[in-house]
């Protein structure tokens, strides 16, 4: 726009006019200034960072079992390729996640049969795998208290499903990813 933004106590006539029309078309935006110290561009900044960097920290926090779930049910499908998905996510949430937070894990014994059973050190090494590359069990308070501890393991399971992607040749099998941190719009 060609201005140099610096620490002003007040908005260009240009911004204001601009903002007046978008926030005709967004009312949702409009943010009181009744209960904040704002003063300046830099105080809206930092208050943006805020809400941005607390909108990444949920995020994980939200969003870190489903995800494990979902690796843990994909690796367990090359484990038992004729088992229904829904009998895999069941194991992957009753056993391994139990494993992975030093709960109780309990085999669906009623779901597995002699033959599939026997496969239990594989998919002991599986969740101890994964357990190795975390920093702490993730149990909700854990993960609320210190996210940003839980993004190397994040991206570890991100780089496996790229890995097993990759390695996929049926477009229909193949797994999607998801990204490490959401994808700030303006909606």
């Amino acid at each position: 726009m060609g201005e140099k933004v610096t620490n002003k106590k007040y908005v260009s006539a240009g911004i204001a006019l601009a903002f007046a029309d978008f926030k005709k078309d967004h009312p949702s935006i409009v943010f009181s200034l009744k209960d904040s110290n704002i003063k300046g561009y830099s105080d809206s900044l930092s208050a943006a960072c805020v809400v941005l960097a607390t909108t990444y920290l949920n995020h994980i926090v939200e969003n870190f079992k489903r995800r494990v779930l979902y690796y843990l049910s994909l690796k367990l499908s090359m484990i038992y390729p004729d088992m229904a998905k829904g009998l895999l996510y069941k194991l992957a949430e009753d056993y391994c996640w139990e494993i992975i937070t030093n709960g109780n894990p309990e085999w669906p014994i009623k779901q597995f049969d002699l033959v599939s059973i026997c496969k239990t050190a594989e998919v002991s090494t599986l969740c101890d795998e994964l357990r190795e590359k975390l920093p702490l069990p993730p149990t909700i308070g854990i993960l609320a208290s210190a996210p940003s501890k839980f993004v190397p393991t994040l991206s570890f399971i991100i780089a496996k499903i790229e890995k097993l992607a990759a390695s996929c040749n049926d477009p229909k099998k193949m797994p999607r990813s998801f990204p490490l941190m959401p994808t700030p719009s303006l909606h």
